[in-house]
């Protein structure tokens, strides 16, 4: 740390880096409030490489399971 970027309100501190192979991302929140929100409520990043506020490729965490596994 120190991480690079900030939401406006300074609420989530991230960092986006990456290799030939991987994209790595860094989230942190000192607020509770938002972790709660984020944990309750999930959080999605989308990757739009074109800037055209295309929202076709994207990462949810917690990964929501649809169906079930059994």
């Amino acid at each position: 740390m120190p991480l690079r970027f900030a939401n406006k309100d300074y609420t989530l501190l991230y960092n986006i880096t990456n290799d030939k192979k991987n994209i790595y991302i860094v989230i942190v929140s000192k607020d509770d409030e938002m972790e709660r929100r984020i944990l309750k409520s999930g959080i999605t990043i989308y990757f739009d490489s074109k800037g055209e506020n295309n929202r076709k490729i994207s990462l949810t965490y917690p990964e929501r399971k649809t169906g079930s596994q059994y």
